[in-house]
């Protein structure tokens, strides 16, 4: 059998008929503020029900939902041309207990249910692992995703929070990057995720954390998780308990935000962080044998508005790059960069214009082990082929049609998409759309 040589070759784009992607979906709460003009009024597609939602709000009463369809196709390369659609629906409420009661004080219960559904690009057509070419494609049922509760502090200068709900919403996360549609690029790298107990959105864990703000633009989290990957099954999407637990996690992170407090034209978020999680796990590659007695990683990442313009948007940059403990973990490093700019003409204030870039590295052991397979002549895929690591391109423009109504346009070029399986898989061209809608 003949086995390719395990040095990359340069891989060619074949040619296949080009793919309208076209759907729908729902925008996050963060995603437009309300404007002035009639074109941006109304924060939700169902509106304020007759003046219901805001009498149950200022009981202490919020009820909030959102819906998004990722409709993305192969155009070339990969495994297969195609199109394929991933949906999710996402329903919750938020109940304040100090306007519900006189006697509570500051503090909140969290009740969210997510549904997701579809099929995944990458799964069936594109054949790449670490960078999801929808970043909502995973836990296809309905489960429950928070049953939390939290309570302010020392006049809001300490959080503390306990439950059951998703940790990546509050630790290593960049809001701006939620300007784009591959998960890689989805405001949390995967490299953390993938290497420890570490969650995101949407699966739960049991876990608390408490959260600091020495000045008005300074924060440090601390927290603990406990690490069980049973409750990402389906047969336990409602579960709150489960066998299995193998450890605890414990991230701290410390934030910068300059330009925050006062509102000022050009903020930024300047965070690092560090997790360390006390499970047992096998090593990987060369070392398979041997058990580590526990995963570790750090992160740092950043965003910073750069430019100013006279719809009040601009130009802001962001970068991110982990580093995780090479005994267990499957990505050697991590990096990510790009831009995002608001507001290219006075008549579309709120559209954004967004491009981004992913490397995501091979752990060495891996490697070391596949070359020691190749020369002792073991492997047998005809496929075979070794590289460094799987890279992303992505481009993206935000069409915000209504604060509650965003179409995003979406392009995304993989390099060495086969990286992680050691598959010689052809550069992949996709292109779709997203649309997102808040309820």
């Amino acid at each position: 059998m003949k086995k390719k040589h395990p040095e990359r070759r340069p891989k060619g784009l074949r040619r296949h008929r080009v793919i309208v992607a076209g759907g729908l979906c729902l925008a996050l709460p963060w995603a437009a503020s309300a404007q002035s003009t009639d074109a941006f009024t109304g924060k939700t597609m169902t509106g304020n029900w007759g003046g219901l939602r805001t009498e149950l709000a200022d009981d202490g009463i919020n009820f909030r939902g959102g819906y998004i369809t990722e409709a993305m196709g192969v155009v070339d390369g990969g495994l297969d041309s195609g199109l394929r659609n991933a949906y999710q629906t996402q329903v919750g409420v938020d109940v304040d207990m100090g306007k519900l009661t006189s006697v509570w004080g500051d503090a909140r219960f969290h009740l969210t249910i997510n549904d997701r559904r579809g099929h995944g690009t990458s799964q069936e057509l594109a054949g790449n692992d670490y960078m999801p070419i929808q970043e909502i494609y995973s836990d296809q049922f309905t489960r429950l995703t928070e049953l939390s509760y939290d309570q302010n502090f020392l006049d809001k200068k300490v959080n503390w929070k306990a439950g059951f709900y998703v940790m990546g919403n509050d630790f290593g996360i960049n809001q701006i990057m939620t300007n784009f549609v591959n998960a890689a690029l989805c405001a949390h790298p995967i490299s953390l995720s993938t290497s420890a107990g570490w969650t995101n959105y949407p699966r739960p864990r049991w876990a608390t954390h408490v959260t600091v703000h020495p000045t008005a633009e300074t924060t440090v989290r601390a927290g603990m998780v406990l690490v069980n990957t049973n409750y990402n099954l389906e047969e336990n999407r409602w579960s709150l308990h489960e066998d299995g637990t193998t450890g605890h996690l414990y991230p701290v992170e410390f934030e910068w935000a300059p330009g925050t407090a006062n509102k000022g034209h050009y903020p930024g978020h300047y965070k690092v962080g560090y997790y360390y999680d006390t499970s047992d796990k096998a090593m990987v590659g060369d070392r398979s044998t041997l058990i580590a007695d526990h995963r570790e990683g750090a992160y740092v990442m950043t965003d910073q508005k750069l430019t100013n313009n006279a719809v009040n948007g601009g130009l802001s940059v962001f970068a991110q790059y982990t580093r995780q403990s090479q005994q267990t973990a499957v990505i050697n490093s991590w990096f990510s960069g790009g831009l995002v700019y608001q507001g290219l003409t006075k008549a579309r204030p709120q559209d954004r214009i967004a491009l981004g870039y992913v490397r995501a590295s091979v752990n060495e052991h891996l490697l070391n082990q596949q070359r020691d397979l190749y020369a002792r002549e073991l492997i047998t895929d005809p496929d075979w082929e070794l590289n460094q690591a799987e890279e992303l391109v992505e481009l993206a423009y935000t069409f915000q049609l209504r604060p509650w109504l965003s179409v995003r346009p979406d392009v995304q070029y993989i390099i060495d998409p086969g990286a992680f399986r050691y598959k010689n898989t052809e550069n992949v061209l996709a292109a779709g759309v997203q649309v997102k809608v808040n309820f």
